[in-house]
């Protein structure tokens, strides 16, 4: 006991056991220890790896818990870790537990990495699991039901080509980083309050507040993918948005069913959204920098705007292909060059030329509407596509169209239309 260091360099045979009251142990070797029969006990201390190394001994966490320093170092505990007292992850380095274990004080992670392949590894689901900084990797997939508290410096989870749940609430104030490939899905009602970043892999929000409180945002980093199961609607989150995603499959996607994201975006660098379901943006689209990157659909299903895209900060495009839907439910599109669409999706983009001539030139003279609008929309700085409420536009079958003719190849693919009113 007391607050020095103790190092043990020698290999032990007494058998009775070790108990760390305070201070810091150090060891290099489990041997340094004693015989396994004798397991280690804590009481408040802490052990301090010296070489990382695997211990099959039996743990007791008493009051005051115990703190395990991996020092840099790659250390496991195969041996079952038990008592009322609480683990905690210090040092760089990776802490493996693979044990059945029943301490019931619950796991702080604040620093370095701690590794596990069940929930049952991090103990009774009562003590909870706490992050000042740390990592959780997963070696193999599951669902925790505990919660998770969120302290200053965040946490990590690292689903290391692993797929993941968290059904607990995640509350607290740090910030939570989604790492490594795989998937982490989280479905509880999360109250925490730092930002979310999606750092690789893919996020997929289970609950309208999966993401936390909407006050610090989240990030999407390139070729990673923020999903939103279906019938879910996340709220104003703020959210920062680049890449194409995991597989090129879009870095914002709903996959099916039919799924929305209330919050204001804006395109870190190009990015894909969309997927094989209905996804309707509710917040504005903006580009980071005029004219530097490209929206584009991806995806076999439905992307509805419901508020405005660019109208802050234009972005170079906004790109659909065949087989696509796209709607317009309000506000406008603007861009730094012009929309592009293939002949299988011209709906979409058929109704943005129509309203733009409505809105603004309804009541001057054809030919001054025909004129005004083909320069504002074709030879402008700043191409403007508007909203058009469902309008259509329509081969002139009968030769006797009142709109002007202003769609040409840089809008659809060559097919020229009149517009009716």
């Amino acid at each position: 006991m007391g607050t020095g260091t103790t190092t043990l360099t020698a290999t032990n045979t007494y058998s009775g056991g070790t108990t760390i009251s305070g201070g810091t142990l150090a060891v290099s070797a489990d041997a340094n220890l004693g015989d396994t029969s004798g397991g280690l006990s804590f009481g408040g201390g802490t052990l301090q790896y010296l070489a990382g190394f695997t211990s099959n001994r039996n743990v007791t966490l008493n009051a005051g818990g115990g703190t395990f320093d991996t020092n840099g170092n790659s250390a496991s505990i195969a041996g079952v870790i038990g008592g009322s007292g609480d683990l905690t992850k210090i040092g760089t380095g990776t802490l493996t537990l693979s044990g059945a274990n029943t301490y019931s004080g619950g796991a702080t992670i604040s620093a370095g990495t701690l590794a596990v392949s069940s929930d049952a590894n991090l103990g009774d689901t009562s003590g909870g699991l706490s992050f000042g900084g740390g990592t959780l990797q997963y070696l193999a997939g599951f669902t925790s039901n505990r919660g998770v508290t969120l302290n200053a410096g965040g946490g990590t989870f690292d689903t290391n080509g692993n797929s993941a749940s968290i059904a607990g609430v995640i509350g607290g104030s740090g910030d939570l980083t989604k790492s490594g490939t795989g998937t982490l899905t989280l479905s509880g009602a999360n109250t925490f309050s730092g930002a979310t970043t999606i750092a690789a892999g893919t996020l997929v929000a289970q609950n309208a507040t999966a993401l936390g409180t909407t006050n610090a945002g989240t990030t999407v980093i390139a070729g990673a993918t923020l999903e939103i199961a279906d019938g879910v609607t996340i709220g104003a989150e703020p959210l920062n948005l680049s890449g194409a995603g995991v597989g090129s499959n879009g870095a914002l996607i709903v996959t099916s069913g039919s799924a929305s994201f209330g919050g204001a975006i804006t395109l870190s660098a190009s990015a894909s959204v969309g997927g094989n379901g209905s996804l309707t943006l509710g917040g504005t689209v903006n580009d980071i920098s005029a004219g530097t990157s490209t929206l584009t659909q991806v995806g076999s299903g439905t992307l509805t705007f419901s508020n405005t895209v660019g109208a802050t900060t234009a972005l170079t495009a906004v790109t659909t292909s065949a087989g696509q839907t796209t709607a317009i439910n309000g506000g406008s599109v603007t861009t730094a060059g012009a929309q592009r669409c293939d002949h299988a999706n011209e709906h979409g983009w058929r109704q943005y030329h129509r309203e733009q001539c409505r809105q603004q030139f309804w009541r001057e003279s054809y030919a001054q509407h025909e004129r005004r609008c083909a320069h504002r929309q074709f030879h402008g700085a700043n191409p403007r596509c508007f909203i058009g409420w469902h309008a259509d536009i329509e081969h002139d079958q009968r030769g006797d169209a009142v709109g002007p003719d202003h769609c040409d190849q840089s809008c659809i693919a060559g097919k020229r239309r009149k517009l009716h009113p």
